[in-house]
């Protein structure tokens, strides 16, 4: 069985039930990954630019400056939505994986976990919906 974005989601509510810090931070950065993951398996023409600074900011950008509206044709308003949503979930990722002083709790962990649900029906709306005309 191969790993997608589902896997991702469900290692993230998986790891609320360790009741524990460390359970509710990994839960956070997991739920990131299952963004972005559900992003790449929806674009259809996306191919990674090795000049980019990495595939996530690759990810970020290919949504924000255009070329997902435009090479997808996709609304380039919704792709921008997609892309802040998709820079929020990191910067939480980012907070949960390197900063230890904050305490997490299962509050921060369950709301993550619904905004990548709400987000991969965003995705799906968005990218996985018939194309724009021409």
């Amino acid at each position: 069985m191969a790993v997608n974005s589902e896997s991702f989601l469900s290692v993230a509510r998986y790891s609320i039930s360790m009741n524990s810090e460390i359970g509710y931070r990994m839960a956070i950065a997991r739920s990131y990954y299952a963004m972005l993951h559900k992003l790449i398996e929806s674009f259809e023409h996306y191919q990674y630019n090795h000049d980019s600074g990495g595939t996530h900011q690759d990810v970020y950008l290919y949504l924000l400056n255009g070329d997902c509206a435009r090479i997808e044709r996709r609304d380039p308003v919704a792709c921008k939505v997609l892309a802040y949503k998709l820079l929020q979930a990191k910067k939480k990722r980012v907070v949960a994986d390197y900063y230890l002083d904050p305490c997490f709790e299962e509050k921060a962990a369950t709301d993550t976990i619904k905004m990548t649900e709400e987000f991969f029906s965003k995705v799906e709306e968005v990218l996985q919906s018939k194309r724009l005309l021409a």
